[in-house]
């Protein structure tokens, strides 16, 4: 899990998404105590460090605006998660909404930060944080054809401050305990070394971050959703 955070940490501080589309599928087959909570956690923590090193090319205005979209997707989730009893049926979940994620970041479709579609992608991105704690691709959507550099600083700060929404919503909904905390902790040097050698990777990543990324998902979405499906069918 430790590599599987610092890679998730190289890709949120040096592309302005992505802890969550690695981090998320990782603990979910290598350690699912610490979904969804201590990912989400641990995503705050690395996307508050890389909006902290481009802190003068965020857009606040934009921010704010899918940030209040956020807040509905993620009060809507507090209950969807609180509702799903079945630990398969959660996986089945995570699964779907991964694939539609995936689904979403593959098209051509051309989107501009407005209001509108920031509030709308912000809601959709607060579901998909609650439930799978990936939020990623409805605001990467809004941004793909924006300048990079204030897309990469925009992103970084929506989602730093984006993890508030859905982590308050797990709380209030007890599904946040002390021991959530305690697991992001011990992974916090993971987000440290991650966040170090961001700044050497980020060619990389821009070259073929969108390759990697959508194939890692898809591929855990389906391991996930099919062990799943055959257990609840069993």
């Amino acid at each position: 899990m430790a590599a599987v955070v610092f890679i998730g940490t190289v890709l949120q501080v040096g592309a302005g998404l992505g802890f969550g589309s690695v981090a998320a599928p990782g603990a979910m087959l290598l350690a699912p105590q610490l979904m969804p909570g201590s990912v989400l956690c641990l995503s705050f923590a690395s996307a508050s460090l890389g909006a902290s090193k481009m802190g003068g090319r965020i857009v606040k205005r934009e921010v704010a605006i899918a940030l209040a979209g956020r807040t509905v997707g993620a009060a809507a989730a507090a209950w969807l998660v609180a509702s799903i009893a079945s630990k398969d049926l959660f996986a089945l979940v995570f699964a779907v909404l991964t694939l539609l994620g995936a689904a979403m970041s593959a098209t051509g479709l051309k989107l501009q930060p407005t209001t509108t579609t920031l509030l709308v992608a912000g809601a959709l991105s607060g579901l998909m944080a609650t439930v799978t704690t990936i939020g990623g691709p409805p605001i990467a959507l809004v941004y793909r054809y924006q300048p990079a550099e204030q897309a990469r600083a925009t992103m970084n700060a929506y989602f730093a401050l984006g993890q508030i929404p859905p982590l308050a919503a797990l709380w209030v909904a007890g599904l946040l305990d002390l021991s959530a905390l305690v697991y992001a902790a011990a992974l916090l040097p993971a987000v440290a070394a991650g966040v170090a050698v961001a700044h050497f990777a980020k060619g990389l990543i821009d070259r073929r971050y969108t390759s990697i990324l959508l194939g890692f998902c898809i591929v855990a979405a389906v391991v996930i959703g099919g062990r799943a499906i055959w257990r609840l069918a069993a």
